[in-house]
């Protein structure tokens, strides 16, 4: 797929916590993309600054684009994104990115994330469920995904949701510093991990996306139970 500078109008700019703005952009020119479920966007910012961020929409919904952004950082990408209000034209350079899904194979798979590395893989999962599957059987998709506390739920109601409507899709959320009425899993993702069947583990593809830590922990336990390197895929966001 060519590289193509789009021109998109800003559909929606919601904060959806305290840092993060779930953002909807509609395409003006040209009036669709075409993208691979895990590639990102490179944002001009002005003349001497752009941003990549990742597309956490469905490639199947090809007339807009949305992302999901930690703004915490409060660099010139953070600002401008804050900024960007309904109406607004924005220009962007896609598809870019190779952290996409092997759909040749026929391994189940496991998505680990956290904080907004959920954005890429929430493109993912919506492509996979879509019906666009590869191989000859349906794989069991499991999302491991682990926040900060009950304030940064990022689409957790999204993803129960289709835990409930699809059979081969299984959501595992986890919080690191929970608050005391939390009645869920706490700790590390490395946690959820540890209570899944080795056999499972070891059949499946992972697809790793979040903070330094968490994708090096992540390896390191699951190369240790048997898992093979070239079925462990990921993409750093900090």
């Amino acid at each position: 797929m060519a590289i193509t500078k789009f021109r998109a109008e800003v559909w929606e700019n919601n904060l959806i916590d305290g840092n993060v703005h779930w953002v909807k952009f509609k395409l003006l020119e040209p009036l669709e993309i075409v993208f691979q479920a895990g590639q990102y966007g490179t944002y001009i910012i002005n003349d001497s600054t752009r941003r990549t961020y990742s597309f956490c929409s469905s490639p199947q919904q090809n007339t807009l684009t949305e992302t999901c952004v930690d703004t915490s950082p409060e660099g010139l990408g953070s600002q401008w994104l804050e900024n960007l209000k309904k109406g607004d034209v924005v220009e962007f350079l896609a598809p870019l990115g190779h952290f996409v899904v092997d759909k040749e194979s026929p391994k189940d798979i496991i998505f680990v994330a956290t904080g907004t590395g959920i954005s890429a893989i929430r493109s993912m999962i919506a492509d996979l469920l879509s019906g666009e599957i590869g191989g000859d059987r349906e794989r069991k998709i499991s999302l491991v995904f682990g926040v900060r506390d009950e304030d940064h739920q990022l689409f957790f109601e999204e993803f129960e949701n289709l835990a409930k409507e699809k059979t081969n899709f299984s959501f595992y959320p986890i919080l690191s510093q929970p608050k005391k009425n939390w009645q869920g899993k706490a700790g590390r993702v490395n946690n959820i991990l540890k209570t899944l069947k080795a056999e499972q583990l070891i059949n499946s593809k992972f697809y790793l996306c979040g903070n330094h830590e968490m994708i090096e922990g992540v390896k390191k336990q699951v190369l240790g139970l048997g898992v093979k390197i070239e079925d462990i895929h990921w993409e750093q966001f900090y």
